[in-house]
């Protein structure tokens, strides 16, 4: 990096090292986010830490990515329409009791005063869980004459083709299964896209879904089923999971 050297995501330039070390980080949650989607993942100004490292190098985490876009899922399409207390206790209960995940509790100030935010903490199998009641979870927040409703079950159904997809395993590890493989998961993923922005706007779609469309393809091709790298709650290198297998054998 030499200076002057100029940030590639917003108009700042920086004189010397010292004055962009010295840059101070954003001060509330919305400037926090605003400065992630603007900045790419960055922070302060920095690359990301494994910029040089190509994503097809490495295999995504299955089930991280169904950890954060299932969560991701539960909010845009249930979480933010609830609009009173009584919404929010009804979709922790109906997790509470079909997936049996634990509700976090915590006091968020409001104008009008301090409220509750019940979140759902889930899990492992919690996810597939969701998934599965996640026609009665949108139900129960959505009335039946709702505009929503219907574009919420399909980004839900479109999520769980992409899931479906992504943990079913290939016939055979060839190229051509390969190819196939990977082409099924983009127009999965790319489906699933699709829904979200049909649902709300290009900014409901997250970083998990992108990955999903741009780059699980490429690691499928390289790399082949998914299944063998991932459902450790880890994301490895192919280079560190056969060190792994062969130190088991």
């Amino acid at each position: 990096m030499t200076f002057p050297w100029k940030c590639p995501y917003c108009p700042k330039t920086f004189a010397t090292k010292e004055e962009l070390e010295s840059e101070a980080a954003p001060n509330s949650e919305k400037k926090r986010l605003e400065y992630q989607v603007t900045h790419k993942g960055c922070m302060c100004h920095r690359a990301p830490i494994m910029l040089d490292i190509p994503p097809e190098d490495y295999v995504a985490d299955v089930l991280r990515f169904a950890l954060r876009e299932v969560h991701h899922t539960i909010e845009v399409t249930v979480r933010r329409r609830c609009t009173t207390q009584e919404q929010i206790d009804k979709l922790a209960d109906f997790l509470h009791s079909k997936v049996n995940c634990v509700i976090k509790v915590r006091k968020v100030k409001k104008k009008q005063g301090v409220k509750e935010d019940k979140t759902p903490n889930i899990i492992g199998r919690e996810c597939s869980l969701t998934m599965h009641h996640s026609e009665d979870m949108v139900r129960t927040i959505l009335s039946e004459d709702d505009p929503r409703l219907e574009k919420a079950l399909m980004v839900w159904s479109c999520l769980k083709l992409l899931w479906r997809e992504m943990t079913t395993r290939m016939a055979l590890d060839t190229p051509a299964f390969r190819q196939t493989k990977a082409r099924a998961i983009k127009q999965r993923a790319d489906n699933y896209i699709a829904a979200l922005i049909a649902h709300g706007t290009a900014q409901d779609v997250y970083l998990y879904s992108y990955v999903a469309s741009q780059h699980l393809p490429a690691q499928v091709l390289r790399h082949g089923d998914l299944l063998d790298y991932s459902m450790q709650g880890k994301k490895r290198s192919k280079g560190k999971n056969k060190h792994q297998s062969d130190a088991a054998d």
